[in-house]
């Protein structure tokens, strides 16, 4: 049950992610209702994955940083109405998913210590 519910709460939790990548409608519904179909087994798979890619999670915060610098940047943007940085939804998907791929590729060239016993 609770997973369940976390599910509903984290896809809601994920849509300014969804809206630093893009900002058309179809795709911010669409990744919602994704992530409350897809969290639950992606919450498990993660689980197994996080014991043998132990760079990951430093990839993923990396990836967390980016998108609250870009949605930062949106702010004030907006606020000030001058531009800084335009950085585009392909832009952002490359940054996000070769990030991800380097957490994934590191964690295997390098894995940790304790790990490879």
């Amino acid at each position: 049950m609770l997973i369940g519910v976390s599910s509903y709460v984290f896809s809601f939790d994920s849509v300014p992610a969804i809206i630093a990548v893009t900002r058309e409608p179809f795709l911010v519904y669409a990744a919602s209702i994704f992530a409350i179909v897809g969290l639950r087994s992606l919450y498990f798979l993660l689980a197994v994955a996080a014991k043998y890619l132990c760079h990951l999670e430093k990839a993923v915060a990396f990836v967390l940083v980016f998108v609250a610098f870009k949605l930062a940047v949106s702010g004030v943007e907006h606020i000030s109405g001058i531009e800084f940085v335009d950085i585009t939804s392909q832009q952002s998907m490359w940054i996000v998913l070769s990030t991800l791929v380097v957490g994934v590729v590191t964690s295997v060239i390098f894995p940790e210590k304790g790990a490879a016993g």
